[in-house]
């Protein structure tokens, strides 16, 4: 499963499997989500095995799945996960508008926590 730290990797993500841009149908391009976890904050504690095991919070994150459905009932047949995102970080995404810059860092923290203590946004 790809785990997305970074917004151009979610247009990637985007472009390869969505038939639009336009996410309130993006059942119809066969993607289903969820989210998991309990914290909502980015700190890049998500989603390992170990985190399990960790007294620490998982952090949410959305789970991006492509799906089979009866055609008749609609429900799920198959679900295959594909790909993650941190919640609070695709959330960072949505509101800054152009959010190309923002990425996971190395140390864990997001890009936009990073420029806001710089004083730059």
């Amino acid at each position: 499963m790809q785990l997305i730290t970074d917004c151009s990797e979610f247009t990637q993500f985007t472009d390869e499997n969505l038939g639009s841009t336009d996410w309130q149908h993006a059942a119809e391009s066969y993607l289903d989500a969820r989210v998991e976890g309990r914290a909502f904050t980015a700190h890049g504690h998500w989603p390992r095995g170990v985190q399990c095991t960790l007294k620490q919070p998982l952090e949410q994150h959305v789970i991006f799945s492509r799906v089979v459905r009866d055609h008749f009932t609609g429900a799920v047949m198959v679900s295959t996960d594909i790909a993650a995102v941190n919640l609070a970080t695709l959330c960072a995404w949505a509101a800054a508008g152009s959010p190309e810059s923002l990425t996971v860092q190395p140390d864990g923290t997001d890009g936009h926590r990073q420029i806001r203590e710089r004083g730059d946004g």
